[in-house]
C-alpha cells in the first residue's frame, strides 16, 4: 500500500511550480526591462531640457553682443570716446578744464582714520581695557 501511496504522485505531471518559477523570471525581466526604458527616456528629455534652456541663454547672450557691436561701430561711441580719451573737441567748442575736486582730500582724511582705528584694534582687548580705565584714552 505504501507503494501505491508514492506512485500516485510519480505519475502525476510536473507541478505548477515548475512552470510557475520560469514566468515569474520573465515578468522581472521585462519588467526590468521596461523600467529601464523608462529611466533612459526620462535621463533624455532632462538633457533636452536643459540644453533648449542653454541655447535660449546663448542666443539671449549673442543678441546682446550684436547690440553691442552695432553701438561700438556708430559714429556717437567714436565721438564720445574721442572727446573722452583723446580729448577732441567740435569746431566752435570750448573746453574747460575745472580744478580737481576735493575728494582727494576727503579720501586721505578718511584713509588716516582708518589707519588709527585699525591701529587701536590691532592691541589685544585687554591691553584697550587697561588705556581706558588707567590711562584716560
Amino acid at each position: 500500500m505504501a507503494n501505491g501511496f508514492f506512485s500516485k504522485y510519480k505519475s502525476e505531471k510536473p507541478s505548477r511550480t515548475y512552470l510557475a518559477i520560469p514566468i515569474i523570471f520573465l515578468i522581472i525581466y521585462v519588467t526590468y526591462l521596461v523600467g529601464n526604458s523608462i529611466w533612459q527616456h526620462f535621463q533624455v528629455n532632462k538633457e533636452l531640457d536643459r540644453l533648449e534652456t542653454e541655447i535660449a541663454e546663448l542666443e539671449d547672450r549673442k543678441t546682446s553682443l550684436v547690440e553691442s557691436i552695432k553701438y561700438y561701430q556708430s559714429e556717437s561711441f567714436k565721438e564720445k570716446e574721442a572727446r573722452a580719451k583723446l580729448g577732441y573737441q567740435k569746431k566752435g567748442e570750448t573746453a574747460i578744464a575745472l580744478p580737481p575736486d576735493d575728494a582727494n582730500k576727503q579720501k586721505e582724511e578718511e584713509a588716516d582714520i582708518w589707519a588709527s582705528e585699525t591701529k587701536t584694534f590691532s592691541q589685544p582687548n585687554y591691553i584697550r581695557w587697561w588705556n581706558f580705565f588707567f590711562k584716560g584714552e
